[in-house]
This record gives C-alpha cells, sequence and structure tokens, in this order.
C-alpha cells in the first residue's frame, strides 16, 4: 500500500502534528494505522518524509460492557499472545517510536497494569512482555 495516496491511510495522513504520525487504536485491523501489517510501510513511508510514525500496540480490546455495539472492534488476550504479537510487530516495523494503549484503561479492557485477572501468567504479566519486547527493541 502507498500511505500517502491509498484513502485508508487517511487517519494516518492527517495525524495531530505536521511531524509525528501515530495510531493509538489497540484493535489490529480496525484501521488501516491500526493494522500490523501495514506498520513496516508507514514506517518508511514516514521516515522518507521527515516524519515520525509511532504504531501503538494493545493488549487485547473489548469495550463492549460500555459500548455493546462495537463487538466488531473486539480482540481477545489470548492470555497475552495478542499483545506480544502487537508489540513485536511494532517493535520489527522500523518505527521511530513505539506506544502502548494503555496502562489501566479497564472499561475498553487495555488494561497492562498488574492485576490477579491474567492467571497463570501472573499478575505482572504485561508488564514482563512490556519489559521483554520494549528491552530488546531499544
Amino acid at each position: 500500500c502507498d500511505p500517502s495516496t491509498d484513502d485508508r491511510a487517511a487517519d494516518l495522513r492527517q495525524g495531530t502534528a505536521p511531524r509525528r504520525r501515530y495510531s493509538y487504536f489497540a484493535t489490529d485491523g480496525f484501521t488501516h494505522g491500526s493494522s500490523s501489517r501495514h506498520w513496516a510501510a508507514l514506517a518508511t513511508w514516514a521516515r522518507d518524509k521527515n516524519l515520525w510514525f509511532s504504531p501503538s500496540a494493545g493488549p487485547g480490546y473489548d469495550d463492549t460492557k460500555i459500548r455493546p455495539w462495537n463487538g466488531g472492534a473486539t480482540r481477545g488476550r489470548g492470555g497475552g499472545a495478542y499483545y506480544e504479537r502487537m508489540l513485536g510487530a511494532a517493535a520489527s516495523s522500523g518505527a521511530t517510536l513505539l506506544s502502548i494503549t494503555s496502562f489501566n484503561e479497564w472499561g475498553e479492557g487495555t488494561q497492562i497494569e498488574p492485576s490477579v485477572d491474567y492467571g497463570d501468567g501472573g499478575p505482572d504479566l504485561y508488564l514482563t512482555i512490556t519489559r521483554r519486547v520494549g528491552g530488546a527493541w531499544r
């Protein structure tokens, strides 16, 4: 895809600042900019234009308790597998920056803060994944 002309990349081209482009939505495939398969091309495009691109990884997404109509955006956590895949894709994209959606957004199911809800992965599961993948990216 060519982010400079592809209409699906309009959300990325219309970022909030002239030198930065980012994707914050943690649902892989929901928008062009939130699709991990596009991140390497978007990072290259941004670099060629002297811009920053920052893909955002999330541990999953489920806001159907507060937005029941939004089931199409739901992505299961898979015991940390979704987050590891998304964060890994962000780290390997060649992007200037990485971001994480989010730390404690329980209403959207994107929390990574410690919790007993993570079962066998332990309460620090998502912080451990962040440390491991983020540390390798640096």
